[in-house]
């Protein structure tokens, strides 16, 4: 039996599907990306007295993919007899090699580490606006972002940038899927509200398309430098996931003072190199 995107299941999803298995199963994931989600009830009821003392190492089994888990168990059996269990992937033919590259130095160890085979010439496009690079960076300054009565954070200026670069870009390229992905609930929101009637085009958090891949995608950063923190932003799974769903080329939006600082390379270390490729092999807009 073969299981695939075992990183994001759950544990008992995980077990039942094992429990099928009459001799042998491989299990297939990525533990560098995001785990499986937990219910913002049970996360809620952590903070409960009965759980004082606890809410820390239960939030952290709760949180811990199986996945990961089974792996480390790998690791350690092969350190004692010498038979291997699992082996990695070493080689991506989904993205442009400079993004490639990129998602590996950014994201996974030497051990962990892959090539990208294909050459450029086979990623090419046809998107004038972007002459034909694997990555761009729109640069919108002002104004900053806005909460809602939730405190998810949105930012209409990204999404007015995104669908005007939308309707030029599917009169070049009818055929080509697209990707908006943000970290916020609240710009997914509006996000959908404005860009209706594309028909090769999907809209989601970074959580929800995990999985997923585009010819084209546009990361909606949300976050700017009038605000202390970059949130969500600093989760590493989740920051992998989001630079990693695209094929020809991948376009964020957002605030660049934000991502060019000190803070950014030690917080949010993929969209500071990501930046840092924007400006030697892409394009600043």
């Amino acid at each position: 039996m073969i299981v695939d995107e075992v990183a994001k299941a759950n544990p008992l999803e995980l077990l039942m599907v094992m429990a099928l298995a009459k001799e042998r199963i491989i299990l297939v994931g990525d533990d560098r990306q995001l785990p499986h989600h937990v219910d913002d009830e049970i996360q809620a009821r952590l903070k409960d007295d009965e759980y004082k003392g606890l809410q820390e190492k239960i939030e952290k089994a709760l949180k811990e993919s199986m996945f990961k888990k089974l792996k480390d168990r790998a690791e350690n059996l092969e350190k004692l007899d010498g038979k291997k269990r699992f082996i990695t992937l070493d080689k991506q033919y989904r993205m442009h090699p400079d993004l490639g590259k990129l998602v590996s130095d950014t994201f996974y160890p030497d051990k962990e580490s892959f090539d990208s085979p294909l050459e450029a010439e086979c990623f090419k496009y046809n998107i004038r606006f972007l002459d034909n690079k694997p990555c761009a960076w729109i640069d919108v300054k002002e104004p900053k972002e806005e909460k809602n009565a939730d405190g998810s954070y949105y930012r209409e200026s990204e999404i007015e940038k995104i669908k005007k670069c939308l309707d030029s870009f599917v009169k070049d390229e009818p055929n080509f899927t697209f990707g908006v992905i943000t970290f916020f609930s609240e710009q997914k929101r509006r996000l959908e509200q404005t860009l209706k009637g594309y028909s090769n085009l999907e809209i989601g958090t970074v959580d929800s398309l995990q999985g997923k891949e585009f010819d084209v995608v546009f990361l909606s950063s949300v976050r700017t430098r009038h605000i202390r923190g970059f949130g969500f932003l600093e989760n590493s799974p989740r920051l992998c996931v989001a630079l990693s769903r695209q094929k020809k080329a991948l376009i964020v939006v957002g605030d660049k003072e934000n991502f060019n600082t000190p803070s950014a390379k030690d917080k949010v270390l993929g969209l500071f190199e990501f930046l840092q490729l924007c400006e030697k092999r892409g394009k600043i807009l």
